[in-house]
């Protein structure tokens, strides 16, 4: 799984500072002996020796303020690999009851593509396709539409969690693709054509979670058509951080 720094820089140390502050302590501690001046000298001594310990307590610091906003990333977007996970396994139930009859599901686990290629096959050798559009509608803009509400809120909370570095510009551009994805799915009304367009949207889906580092391993896990694979979906994010 890809880690939390593909997306997010971690605050550093800025170690610079301190080695400049460092040099002008040493030279002023060696002018001083050079030239028997013990104010420099000492100066110079007490100068390395509260820089090194200010260093550490900087370098602890740092320390702290990333294991902290690595648990609070964690926290914010674990419930949007969550939302996902419980849209994608819906398409995987769908199949599952559908479906049944003419393929074996029912102890087999797939990618989400995999599934979607299932829906794909088997949806158009349906008889009277049009009396199961209804129900997959149904699961799919409301599935939709709980993701789309939370996608809603980073965006409303945007500004708060760029201060916070919980956020940044390319991330947030990123997800706006999956916001409009899921803001299709949600609108979309049925039509000779929709289980296609719906396909295609869930494949874009796809390829924008790819593109971020601590989701695209979620296109890529295989998983059955119950939801106890959320939980085991949230236990595998937490080790993205």
């Amino acid at each position: 799984m890809e880690k939390e720094g593909k997306v997010f820089e971690q605050v550093n140390v800025n170690n610079w500072w301190y080695i400049s502050i460092l040099i002008i302590c040493i030279a002023s501690m060696i002018y001083g002996i050079q030239n028997g001046n013990k104010i420099l000298e000492n100066l110079g001594y007490g100068g390395i020796a509260s820089t090194v310990v200010a260093w550490w307590l900087d370098f602890v610091s740092v320390k702290q303020k990333n294991k902290e906003l690595k648990i609070a990333r964690c926290f914010l977007y674990n419930e949007l690999v969550s939302l996902i996970t419980f849209d994608f396994i819906g398409i995987a139930q769908f199949c599952k009851i559908y479906f049944l009859e003419s393929i074996d599901l029912s102890s087999d686990s797939h990618t989400f593509k995999e599934w979607l290629n299932i829906l794909d096959s088997e949806f158009h050798k349906l008889e009277n396709k049009n009396s199961y559009l209804s129900d997959f509608q149904s699961r799919t803009k409301s599935k939709a539409e709980i993701v789309l509400k939370y996608l809603n809120k980073i965006e409303d909370d945007r500004f708060y969690l760029y201060r916070e570095q919980m956020l940044n510009a390319d991330l947030w551009s990123k997800l706006r693709d999956i916001q409009f994805t899921y803001y299709v799915l949600a609108t979309r009304n049925i039509d000779d054509n929709y289980i296609e367009y719906v396909i295609t949207a869930y494949k874009d889906l796809c390829r924008y979670l790819e593109e971020i580092g601590f989701l695209k391993w979620i296109t890529k896990k295989r998983f059955q058509a119950t939801y106890n694979e959320c939980l085991k979906v949230g236990e595998d994010f937490s080790r993205c951080f």
